[in-house]
């Protein structure tokens, strides 16, 4: 599947992942209070090899790849260092690393049921898919509008140095004629001679203004979520192809649909899907919704909301729930695609239409200003 493609790039994580999974003869998990998972049976884990799998992770944040693990504002690697000595102090106390892993509740939430749900389903892409998934989707819509804010950056950098021209050599040769007929400059000309006489002061404040804005949009940017149309429906079709991906691989290793549904909703981190499938793993076949509970499985989409409440028939249901990850996975590429076109096309055509015609208006203004005076004059 599409979801164990890092690993083929990253073999040792996928090792390192691979070795916790084979020692995980069988975990239930059910989500407690204050999202507490509590093991009904447990089998060891080494903490080295747990350590291993950080380490890795930390490898791939340090290579760019978005990593989510809670509060997207601190450092990757300094939050797995954390976990590290959270895991190794309780270990040192006697707990085992499958009791650490599921109850610490300093640990990040998202990481804790990722790495649990690799090891239930013994599959180790889950992990990875788990912490990235969504940061990854952020990530591409912020490289959508990075990308269409490139050629307008370009046609600034030309209309700065256009204006530091028409400033230096445009400006004196108007002033110069102004002076000869004995009027009075017109506006464009004066802008310009004004422009010419704070040149100390914004020539170079404005390309450190624009290195200091693309620094934050490096850094800044990366923990704040872009805010375009339609980015809302496109993150959450993401996170309903992550869950039923998630449930579809849990399902199939053997994983009961009330425990399944459960961890699946705590990996997705979204408050909607999490209450949505509790109500789908209390709920029991044949009893009817209380009115609060069919407003909590509104946040299932219809596809994945039929696939969970309906009868399949023949169908197995990790089947049916990889088509419908499948589906929304294709529907979010469509919709990052015509982002990929439409940014560029909009903002190139508004922002840099505008710098374009902000240019223009300052070179041809004052000259047409010029020649009106000249004949005002020649007229008189």
């Amino acid at each position: 599947m599409a979801m164990e493609g890092p690993f083929l790039y990253y073999p040792m994580l996928a090792h390192s992942a691979q070795a916790i999974s084979k020692h995980v003869i069988r975990m239930t998990l059910t989500a407690g209070t204050h999202g507490t998972v509590h093991l009904l049976t447990m089998t060891d884990v080494s903490l080295e090899e747990v350590l291993a799998l950080n380490e890795e992770l930390a490898s791939l944040a340090a290579a760019g790849i978005p990593i989510d693990l809670g509060d997207p504002r601190q450092d990757t690697r300094a939050v797995l260092a954390k976990i590290n000595e959270n895991l190794a102090l309780r270990t040192s106390l006697g707990q085992s690393v499958n009791t650490a892993l599921a109850e610490d509740t300093q640990l990040p939430a998202v990481y804790r049921y990722a790495v649990l749900t690799g090891l239930e389903a013994d599959r180790p892409a889950l992990t990875l898919d788990g912490v990235s998934r969504q940061p990854r989707a952020w990530y591409d819509l912020r490289s959508a509008l990075g990308h269409a804010f490139l050629q307008p950056l370009i046609l600034f950098a030309l209309a700065y140095l256009g204006f530091i021209f028409l400033c230096l050599w445009f400006s004196p040769q108007l002033e110069h004629i102004y002076e000869q007929v004995d009027q009075r400059p017109n506006l464009g000309v004066r802008i310009l001679m004004l422009g010419r006489q704070w040149m100390p002061v914004w020539v170079p404040l404005v390309p450190l203004a624009t290195a200091a804005a693309i620094y934050l949009w490096n850094t800044r940017g990366r923990v704040t979520r872009p805010q375009l149309i339609g980015s809302d429906h496109y993150l959450r079709t993401v996170a309903n192809a992550a869950f039923a991906d998630q449930l579809a691989n849990l399902t199939a290793a053997g994983v009961p649909l009330a425990e399944a549904v459960r961890t699946a909703g705590n990996v997705s981190g979204d408050p909607a899907l999490m209450a949505a499938s509790e109500v789908v793993a209390t709920h029991r076949p044949g009893e009817s919704l209380a009115v609060s509970e069919t407003q909590k499985l509104a946040a299932l989409p219809p596809l994945l909301r039929w696939a969970l409440t309906q009868d399949l028939g023949d169908e197995p249901l990790p089947d049916m729930l990889r088509f419908v990850g499948e589906t929304y996975r294709q529907s979010a590429e469509r919709q990052a695609g015509i982002w990929r076109v439409a940014l560029p096309t909009v903002i190139g055509a508004f922002v840099g239409g505008l710098i374009l015609l902000l240019f223009s208006l300052s070179m041809f203004g004052p000259y047409i200003g010029l020649l009106r005076d000249l004949a005002a004059g020649g007229a008189e």
